[in-house]
């Protein structure tokens, strides 16, 4: 056994021990894209669920929002009114 056997040996085992870690990591990498998946989609549901309900709310405040706008006109103009009066 010379020198060339020992490093024919080392080349194969450095080749079947970088493919057992290639299968390993792809297998890591795979399990990790499934799992990564199932978040992305129930992040989708989230986003589309809490933009849904944003809009429900901004719909819902419409008519707050038209009686705070009346509420505010009528103060300005008593405002103007009172300025108008004094002068």
């Amino acid at each position: 056994m010379d020198i060339a056997w020992f490093r024919d040996l080392s080349v194969t085992i450095l080749g079947f021990a970088a493919t057992i870690v290639f299968i390993i990591t792809a297998i890591a990498m795979l399990r990790l894209y499934s799992a990564m998946k199932a978040v992305l989609a129930e992040l989708r549901m989230a986003s589309a669920l809490a933009r849904d309900t944003a809009a429900r709310f901004h719909d819902g405040m419409r008519p707050v929002f038209a009686v705070l706008e009346m509420i505010q006109d009528m103060r300005e103009s008593r405002e103007r009114r009172s300025k108008r009066h004094f002068r």
